[in-house]
């Protein structure tokens, strides 16, 4: 990024595939609203051993709300302005997941510009080996207070800007709530400690949902070891 000339930067990782109108459409994008990050949506394919399905994954107009609920791109579906990432000095290389939305986050702090491009340009391939993917409890508690610690700074920062509307912290809660509930049962000790800390405003058809499908998860795993 430091020896790069133009004026824009377009990531891309190993497992992710871009469109061949993907750079030229955002480029557009960018210069006619002078934005400094175009956030592009994209179509997310997971291969398991038992089958493979697709989830589309689109952008929320809202920036505030797009960011905590990552529905903001991912690293390789955005283009982002150079002296953007350079005020901010890039990546903070001490983060081993949640980067590309810890560096959104400062990106905008800093005043940077976010327009949401609809139009899915990027697939995203993920495996067993994908970084946010983990059966090591350490591993997965260390992606989850990254994830959790970066919806926090952002409270904070929408609380200080005047700007946490009942809306915004309804979603921060659900975020958080969702990300422990749906991990409980890899790493329930950490999940549920952090639950009674923190006091989260969640709708009850959210704790429906999420119980029961944790409920769901557990049940078919009875059932697949009484099988075997």
């Amino acid at each position: 990024m430091q020896q790069a000339k133009g004026e824009w930067v377009q990531f891309l990782d190993a497992d992710d595939e871009l469109a061949e109108s993907k750079i030229l459409r955002q480029v557009q994008l960018g210069d006619n609203y002078e934005a400094d990050i175009i956030a592009g949506a994209c179509l997310l394919k997971y291969a398991t051993p038992q089958k493979t399905y697709d989830v589309y994954r689109p952008v929320d107009d809202d920036i505030w709300k797009g960011l905590i609920t990552s529905n903001l791109g991912i690293t390789s579906s955005n283009l982002w302005r150079r002296e953007a990432l350079l005020q901010v000095n890039g990546w903070n290389e001490r983060f081993s997941s949640s980067q590309e939305y810890d560096l959104l986050f400062r990106m905008i702090k800093n005043g940077a510009k976010v327009i949401a491009d609809e139009q899915f340009n990027t697939i995203v391939h993920f495996s067993g080996n994908s970084v946010s993917k983990t059966s090591n409890k350490e591993r997965l508690e260390e992606i989850l207070n990254n994830r959790i610690e970066l919806r926090l700074a952002i409270k904070n920062e929408l609380m200080l800007r005047g700007l946490l509307t009942p809306g915004l912290l309804l979603s921060i809660d659900t975020y958080i709530y969702s990300e422990l509930v749906n991990n409980a049962d890899q790493v329930s000790d950490y999940a549920y400690s952090l639950l009674k800390k923190y006091h989260l405003n969640v709708k009850l058809e959210t704790v429906l949902k999420l119980k029961g499908k944790m409920y769901l998860k557990k049940l078919l795993r009875i059932v697949d070891s009484i099988q075997a």
